[in-house]
């Protein structure tokens, strides 16, 4: 499948948002991603790459947000450079970071490091432009104040936010997660694969939160929060 590049925006130093198109109909869940391919030279780290879908299907996009650096991969490094009117080829979409069946009735924990947030981003705009009330809590974890679509969440009066720099921790959860009150809430994980394994063990090992009660994601090739 064929998506072109409709729109490009900067939206922090190291951080860019692509915005796609397709002639055909793409049909994807809420937290799901795509596989991109780019004629790029492979220096080990391959030609094609997964992001996940930062946009909800009502949007009529496909919204790539991802962090560039400067030792980044060939592949990165075109991406970056690509005009308006490119296109790529996709594949997908695939993928189980998605709201279970039971969400209506649960009290959801969304747990995010850096640009993890990205299938946050698809699921909450999703339950906002169908107007479902659901209890969400935002946990949103970044190196820096530079937190990615802050302000579409701060506009959304449906979900609880907490806005926390630096890494998680045992206290930082605890300051925000009644842990007593919520042993049968749901919680979504994602980010860096470092900060996803160590927001897991401190759910199973510290807090005592059921294994089946977490759901993770996680992020190839960027440094943990």
């Amino acid at each position: 499948m064929k998506i072109i590049l409709k729109e490009k925006k900067k939206l922090f130093d190291d951080i860019y948002e692509f915005n796609f198109k397709s002639d055909d109909i793409v049909n994807w869940i809420p937290g799901q991603f795509l596989q991109y391919y780019i004629d790029c030279k492979d220096d080990g780290r391959g030609t094609d790459r997964f992001f996940t879908i930062a946009s909800s299907p009502l949007e009529g996009i496909i919204k790539l947000t991802t962090r560039f650096s400067s030792k980044g991969s060939s592949f990165k490094k075109v991406l970056k450079g690509i005009k308006i009117g490119t296109s790529l080829n996709v594949e997908g979409p695939w993928g189980k970071f998605t709201l279970i069946d039971s969400y209506i009735t649960k009290k959801i924990f969304f747990i995010s490091g850096g640009v993890g947030i990205t299938p946050f981003r698809s699921i909450i705009q999703d339950l906002y432009l169908k107007k479902e009330k659901i209890d969400i809590t935002l946990l949103y974890y970044n190196k820096t104040s530079e937190f990615i679509y802050k302000n579409e969440f701060d506009k959304n009066n449906a979900i609880k936010k907490s806005y926390i720099i630096g890494s998680v921790d045992k206290i930082s959860l605890l300051e925000n997660i009644n842990v007593l009150d919520n042993q049968n809430s749901l919680y979504y994980i994602s980010g860096p694969e470092g900060f996803v394994k160590t927001t897991e063990s401190i759910f199973l090992n510290d807090l005592n939160i059921y294994k089946e009660n977490l759901k993770s994601d996680f992020f190839p090739g960027y440094s943990k929060i």
